[in-house]
């Protein structure tokens, strides 16, 4: 399975966490949308996908511009397999 999510480590969502946040850990509203926001520490998904095995993991980092300014991103990229069942 492979998961792309946003990163604890992307500029903008620290931002708005901190600006917007909510009770849910790494999640904000958006403050113009309303709209609910969850980023991903790597313990989370290692959390939320423990009973795959993790084959691959890395960051993509890149650029990603909101309201015209970018900010640095460095989202998860994670390929897990699930248990063989017997």
């Amino acid at each position: 399975m492979l998961t792309y999510v946003m990163s604890t480590y992307d500029e903008y969502h620290r931002i708005m966490i901190e600006q917007s946040p909510t009770e849910e850990p790494n999640s904000f509203l958006h403050p113009d949308t309303g709209k609910f926001e969850k980023v991903f520490s790597t313990e989370e998904l290692d959390e939320l996908y423990n009973s795959f095995t993790l084959v691959k993991a890395r960051r993509v980092e890149k650029i990603a511009k909101f309201n015209g300014k970018g900010y640095h991103c460095k989202h998860h990229w994670r390929i897990y397999q699930q248990p063989n069942s017997s």
